[in-house]
């Protein structure tokens, strides 16, 4: 039987089996257990292969993850495992975190050696691993250099832009030959702290990296620091691990009515070690997601119940050199600044001039992420854009802006962060309880308000204890259930639960949701829509930091921006990544000023 595509909407979506010759039984379980609807099967079946790793021209992106694997997906598949193969034998949490943290674990690749998805894998991979860590940029040799600066001082106009360049060293004091560090820059007030902007960084390709400074506030002085935040020998190795199958992994525990239970390994790829057949739960999750099949024939994929995250991997498939860079860059990217600081002194013989207000203006000027800064953090820690003026919003006109509207805000907890303020904001009343990871709704019946948080779909880690199934289903399954008429607005994350996998799986689930919003905004001319993109994040998770995290991060902003072309004019971009960088964010939440001032950015857009 032929793999059926998803169909999303109001209606029930086809069983999308995890099992591709299930029994009638399986079928009728699955048709009860996940909600879909379909005929059985018929007894055409065929193996769910067909690899293709080719070049990065293949389109859409959920195709890599849909035919990479020589998995089994059938009833009749013969899950035994052999005595000798220590990868099959865990069938507990325990168990398989003991196993995941060892040295002799192993895992299945994801994509071969020698191939790749995107450009910048294969430029990062075709460098060899380093294997001498005073080849690695030195932050005491590196240097800023500034048009116009004397004795690292220099002076400018508000308004003014300072071009610059940083050249960085190794620690033989030679010039870096090749570009691809994820380098960072930021001016700090030295008087008030909360002042800080951005810089902007051009990869010159050479060890050099372009620096655009742009002077925003007068009076006191402000500090530049340039951070290399990742080596490209680092984020090398982060491609190669996540290439060989080394990510993240969530505990799946499957329990029958009898009592019978075992735990498998649950992955957005089907690339899952230590077991020959999998269950596809791409129906339930309406988003690729699989586990590993129970190898108790007692037990059925219908008998998955609930998850629990898994411990990190130890660095995998790297060099051991690679392993200390990995094993030492856990902590502030502030300490992994340059030595070198210049002073910026900025007049006040001019201005920043009027913007025009941001509700006059397009949605676009939000996607122009080139030509930071977009705005700057004020002495008073307050939000300033640079695009339009942004509004002061008092109580009331919260409950103005939101007034007859339902409020939709879906993905983790960052998300369920800005769910929290709109509700305390405009004063609704809980009317649904539920707790990250589940379902809310809160409401303010006076102005016709309603606020609902519900999280997107699997993989996500959930803290340290078993959760149930969530049943909410994808992103696009909930934004094609919301109705053609009313006034709708929706605020959307995806970041920290998908960055740990292969870009791939994000990417395809942007698209599938830059798809969904397209048909909400064409049926509901009513309805506003906002991304809330990635921030930057080095400090929470220590066991393997080349799992997840803000090191791609760049590369998934690209990947966003690609996917809303067409639609930038009619969805606004939260950029977290810039808000952040310059606080010199480490934390996976930040400061709660930043998403309220994401928030107080949107509804500068929506209302006057």
């Amino acid at each position: 039987m032929r793999a059926v595509p998803i169909l999303g909407g109001l209606s029930r979506p086809l069983c999308y089996y995890s099992i591709l010759c299930p029994t009638q039984q399986e079928a009728d379980q699955f048709q009860k257990y996940f909600g879909c609807s379909t005929p059985h099967p018929s007894s055409a079946c065929r193996d769910f292969t067909s690899p293709i790793f080719n070049t990065y021209q293949v389109k859409p992106a959920d195709l890599y993850i849909r035919n990479t694997t020589n998995k089994a997906f059938q009833n009749s598949c013969a899950q035994i495992c052999d005595e000798n193969d220590f990868m099959c034998r865990p069938t507990t949490r325990p168990a398989w975190n003991g196993l995941l943290k060892s040295s002799i674990v192993r895992f299945e690749t994801f994509i071969p050696e020698g191939k790749y998805v995107y450009e910048w894998e294969k430029e990062y991979l075709s460098f060899s691993p380093v294997e001498d860590l005073k080849r690695l940029p030195d932050l005491r040799l590196s240097t800023i250099k500034v048009q116009g600066a004397k004795e690292s001082y220099v002076s400018c106009d508000v308004g003014q832009r300072l071009i610059g360049r940083v050249d960085l060293k190794d620690g033989y004091g030679q010039p870096r030959q090749e570009g691809l560090d994820e380098v960072r820059a930021w001016l700090v007030d030295t008087v008030h702290s909360r002042r800080r902007a951005v810089a902007q960084i051009t990869d010159y390709r050479n060890g050099s990296y372009g620096l655009g400074i742009t002077c925003l506030w007068p009076g006191s002085l402000a500090m530049l620091r340039v951070s290399v935040s990742y080596p490209r020998e680092y984020l090398r190795a982060v491609i190669q691990q996540v290439n060989s199958g080394a990510t993240r992994f969530t505990g799946g525990l499957f329990k029958s009515d009898k009592g019978f239970e075992e735990v498998t390994l649950c992955h957005p790829t089907p690339n899952i070690p230590g077991r020959k057949c999998l269950c596809n739960f791409t129906s339930f999750n309406t988003r690729e997601y699989y586990c590993g099949r129970p190898l108790d024939t007692r037990l059925l994929c219908s008998d998955w119940k609930s998850t629990f995250p898994l411990d990190f991997p130890l660095p995998y498939n790297v060099t051991p050199t690679e392993a200390q860079i990995i094993n030492e860059m856990p902590g502030l990217v502030s300490n992994r600044t340059l030595k070198e600081r210049l002073m910026v002194k900025t007049s006040n013989r001019s201005s920043l001039g009027a913007l025009p207000m941001c509700y006059d203006i397009s949605f676009n000027v939000t996607w122009d992420i080139t030509s930071r800064p977009q705005g700057f953090w004020n002495q008073k820690g307050i939000w300033k854009s640079l695009v339009c003026q942004m509004s002061v919003f008092q109580p009331q006109q919260f409950l103005k802006c939101f007034s007859n509207s339902s409020v939709y805000v879906i993905g983790d907890s960052n998300a369920n962060r800005i769910y929290s303020i709109l509700v305390s904001r405009t004063g609704s009343m809980t009317t649904k309880r539920g707790s990250w990871p589940r379902r809310a709704v809160a409401q303010n019946k006076a102005w016709g308000i309603t606020m609902e948080f519900r999280p997107h779909d699997y993989p996500l880690f959930l803290g340290q204890r078993w959760e149930p199934l969530l049943r909410y289903g994808s992103v696009e399954t909930q934004i094609d259930a919301i109705p053609s008429q009313g006034r709708f607005i929706v605020i959307l994350h995806y970041f920290l639960h998908l960055v740990p996998f292969h870009l791939s799986v994000v990417q395809s689930r942007v698209e599938a949701a830059a798809r969904s919003i397209r048909r909400l905004l064409n049926r509901n001319p009513e309805a506003r829509v906002a991304f809330r993109g990635p921030h930057v994040a080095s400090q929470d998770w220590d066991i393997n930091h080349a799992v997840g995290g803000d090191n791609l991060g760049r590369q998934y902003i690209e990947i966003i921006s690609k996917a809303f072309t067409g639609l930038k004019d009619r969805v606004v971009f939260l950029d977290g990544w810039e808000m952040t960088i310059s606080k010199e964010n480490a934390k996976f939440h930040p400061n709660n000023i930043v998403p309220f001032e994401m928030v107080r950015l949107f509804m500068s857009f929506l209302c006057k």
